[in-house]
């Protein structure tokens, strides 16, 4: 992790960091310089997702995200250097689309037993035979019901790369990194 004026977004790259975009140009102001930044961009952090919420990190700083679409201003101090900018809180699918213990919304888009919301509930029925009818009731409004047939008795693993599970959502965000890195690069 970089920090000071060669790094004006105080990103942090690597694993446990995603992208998010930026609402409004960055700024890195040292004591005998700045640099900014002259239209918004993305930029990527650590972050962590608990109960459907994500948190951002940005130089060990927390910002909690309330709903998708929030913006939320920054503004610290590292090493001399003073960042000020703004992120654009995604949504918990958007960014822990692999993580379905922490992000019912990715559960649910996966079809892996996770409720989204109180008022619906998702059932998944592991049986040898595909074809075979299933019943649920509930008194909720809305269910799911979900025929899967088991290939081994382990629990299918949720990384981006494996069992498919999110490997679109993984590749494009990928994607999406290698351009911000280019355009890094052409802007610098």
């Amino acid at each position: 992790m970089g920090t000071g004026l060669s790094n004006p977004r105080a990103e942090t790259y690597g694993e446990g960091s995603r992208c998010v975009e930026h609402n409004t140009s960055w700024v890195a102001a040292g004591s005998s310089s700045s640099v900014p930044l002259s239209f918004p961009q993305a930029g990527c952090y650590q972050y962590e997702c608990s109960n459907g919420a994500v948190t951002i990190f940005i130089l060990g700083q927390s910002y909690h995200c309330s709903q998708a679409g929030e913006v939320l201003t920054v503004n610290q101090v590292n090493n001399s250097v003073t960042y000020t900018g703004t992120i654009i809180c995604p949504s918990c699918l958007e960014i822990c689309y692999d993580d379905f213990e922490n992000c019912p919304e990715a559960a649910a888009l996966y079809q892996v037993g996770a409720s989204t919301a109180s008022s619906s509930s998702t059932t998944v029925n592991a049986t040898p035979d595909p074809s075979a009818t299933n019943t649920v009731s509930s008194r909720s409004s809305q269910s799911t019901i979900v025929n899967a047939t088991p290939s081994s008795t382990t629990a299918p693993s949720t990384s981006p790369t494996s069992s498919g599970y999110g490997l679109i959502p993984f590749l494009s965000l990928m994607l999406f990194g290698i351009l911000t890195a280019i355009l890094m690069n052409i802007a610098n």
